[in-house]
């Protein structure tokens, strides 16, 4: 399914349809598989779109749930992503469904800010495990917040932001990248290494199929 959407995508006339796919793509598996968090933790996407991303969760974090083999496991998605758009939601959905994935990944309809309070009462304080930002920059640090208000992170969860730079998240990167652990390598070569405690990183990156278009992605511990 991820190959068709990016086949997709790789049309030259289809290049509106924006997703996650090449070096972000591999930024998202090599962070996700560098996590050292409970089974039963859940990822949190915001902002799904056609389901692309929420496909590349529902596969990752669903090993990790199989693996663990618990009843939990049997009763809970292994992510949860939050459009607001209906017609996306019912594209993200049909292509979850024709992944397979649907017993590990769901799409939620809702503003983002509506959406977050209904993490903790589902999975209770500090399920989230993982979450990736990819819906309006100029909220990243308002919803990091609710996040940590509600105590909705696990210990050793990540937050992963997308666009940081176009259409760009000034006051997230202000607010939380500006201290003297803050790195800044280019395209990473391998897997990412685990962060210290509160620390965050930036990559510099291109957009998929779009080489000459730079972007940034953000990593932060949010422990």
């Amino acid at each position: 399914m991820l190959s068709s959407i990016e086949g997709f995508v790789g049309d030259e006339h289809q290049r509106w349809l924006k997703i996650a796919g090449g070096p972000k793509a591999e930024v998202l598996d090599a962070t996700v598989q560098t996590l050292t968090l409970s089974p039963s933790s859940i990822a949190v996407e915001m902002g799904c779109f056609v389901g692309y991303t929420a496909i590349r969760l529902g596969w990752r974090f669903g090993c990790r749930a199989k693996a663990a083999v618990t009843p939990e496991s049997w009763r809970r998605p292994s992510s949860v992503s939050a459009e607001f758009d209906a017609i996306h939601v019912c594209i993200a959905r049909h292509h979850i469904d024709m992944a397979r994935l649907s017993e590990h990944a769901e799409v939620w309809p809702g503003h983002v800010p509506w959406i977050t309070p209904r993490f903790v009462e589902l999975f209770g304080e500090l399920g989230v495990g993982f979450v990736f930002m990819d819906h309006k920059g100029t909220r990243f640090h308002l919803d990091l917040a609710d996040c940590r208000s509600l105590r909705a992170f696990a210990a050793g969860a990540h937050l992963l932001c997308d666009n940081v730079l176009k259409p760009g998240a000034p006051e997230y990167l202000w607010a939380h990248h500006r201290s003297s652990r803050t790195r800044s390598p280019s395209v990473p070569s391998g897997c990412p290494a685990a962060l210290p405690l509160g620390s965050a990183v930036v990559w510099m990156l291109h957009e998929f199929m779009e080489p000459e278009a730079e972007d940034w992605m953000s990593l932060l511990d949010c422990t």
